[in-house]
């Protein structure tokens, strides 16, 4: 059986709403870094990866070949047809890590870029001014 390295950028993170149904997955508690843009999709990120982006924050984890299908089923790639996929499957190598990364298929709106590096933050971020903005309603009415 083997054992796969997946960087993990978004709902796949530690500490995320998804991650916790998905006992299969092993958190190495390592971070790296890869280069490139995220982008917000509503509950959910998307990453293109480019050369000279920002330096997302990803979360080291293991699966293993049954784990990497789900993986696959969940991230919508189809191995068989990666232009048909909504994310697909990366070969990537990120300090000397060989893993794969989950990338966006199509270049995303501009305007769902997110200008930073760690998905966690910028929904925590979001989350607070969805409040905020909230209880400033419940205010004026």
């Amino acid at each position: 059986m083997t054992i796969h390295n997946v960087f993990a950028y978004g709902t796949l993170r530690r500490r995320e709403e998804r991650q916790h149904w998905m006992k299969f997955i092993h958190d190495t508690g390592r971070q790296v870094q890869v280069q490139g843009f995220l982008y917000d999709l509503g509950w959910f990120p998307a990453l293109r990866l480019e050369p000279d982006g920002y330096s997302v924050l990803c979360d080291v984890i293991q699966v293993d070949d049954d784990g990497l299908s789900r993986l696959d089923d969940y991230e919508g790639f189809i191995p068989d047809a990666p232009s048909a996929s909504f994310y697909v499957r990366t070969v990537v190598n990120i300090d000397g890590l060989d893993g794969f990364i989950y990338e966006f298929h199509e270049k995303p709106d501009i305007s769902k870029l997110i200008l930073g590096s760690d998905w966690l933050i910028y929904r925590q971020e979001k989350e607070k001014q969805s409040a905020s903005e909230l209880a400033s309603r419940k205010e004026y009415a």
